[in-house]
């Protein structure tokens, strides 16, 4: 190999110069051993420098053997709680159906939870969810303050501003009560004398105090309007031309919602 040839050929040179020397005085008479002849240069191992290695370069498109290969990392996203928004409704009517549910942003696949602060008694809360729903008596008819809905993924909890919630009593309802006249007086005889009627009523069986009087003998249907939800009681008397009234019977009970 070129390598090899290059630090042997100084050796092989100064070994083949040795002997040629000795090879002249042997043939050589004695008288010219102290002649000065001219003799060639033996060079010696200082004088041979090896070349420098060269090594190839490699191929253009060939990567080298250990080249060393770099994978981008993308850091894991930031943990972040979840976000919970939403509008509840502030006031609702006596008999109306209640129903909210928050929306909820969450970037984590845990699954989340919800709880809630000062829940109305009349309403009703799923915690996989969060919605909030049911439907108020006339009973339930107040403000309701500081209900608060949260949600958790686990690891954080977000709450949505607590709001307040008022039940509304209604005043839109109305009860049609009929009836049929009178054909005969408490003693059995005919009644060619009515002159009218005189509904009462009240949310209590012992107070009817409000007092319709219907001065027509010809009415056999009213309408009682302008009512809040709750439970009512009425009664109906027939009264003559002398304002002699009948005797009220047993109460009837309407329930409006």
């Amino acid at each position: 190999m070129k390598k090899n040839n290059l630090k042997a050929w100084p050796f092989l040179l100064v070994v083949m110069a040795l002997t040629q020397a000795c090879r002249s005085e042997d043939s050589a008479p004695a008288q010219n051993k102290q002649s000065s002849a001219p003799t060639a240069a033996i060079p010696t191992i200082e004088d041979a420098k090896p070349e420098p290695d060269v090594e190839a370069d490699p191929e253009p498109d060939q990567e080298p053997e250990h080249a060393a290969t770099s994978t981008p990392i993308n850091p894991p996203e930031p943990d972040r709680p979840p976000i919970i928004v939403g509008a509840p409704p502030t006031t609702i009517t006596v008999g109306e159906s209640l129903s909210f549910r928050p929306e909820t942003i969450d970037e984590n696949p845990e699954k989340l939870s919800f709880t809630v602060e000062n829940l109305p008694d009349w309403a009703r809360f799923d915690n996989d969810n969060g919605e909030l729903a049911g439907v108020p008596s006339y009973e339930d008819a107040k403000v309701y303050e500081n209900i608060s809905i949260r949600v958790s993924d686990g690891r954080y909890t977000s709450e949505l501003r607590p709001f307040s919630l008022e039940v509304i009593e209604r005043t839109d309802l109305s009860v049609t009560l009929s009836w049929l006249p009178p054909q005969e007086n408490q003693d059995g005889t005919a009644l060619f004398d009515l002159r009218g009627y005189k509904i009462r009523y009240g949310q209590s069986p012992d107070d009817l105090s409000n007092v319709i009087d219907i001065s027509s003998p010809g009415i056999s249907t009213y309408v009682v309007d302008s009512l809040s939800a709750g439970t009512y009681y009425f009664s109906l008397t027939a009264y003559n031309q002398n304002l002699v009234e009948s005797q009220p019977p047993t109460e009837a009970r309407i329930d409006l919602f």
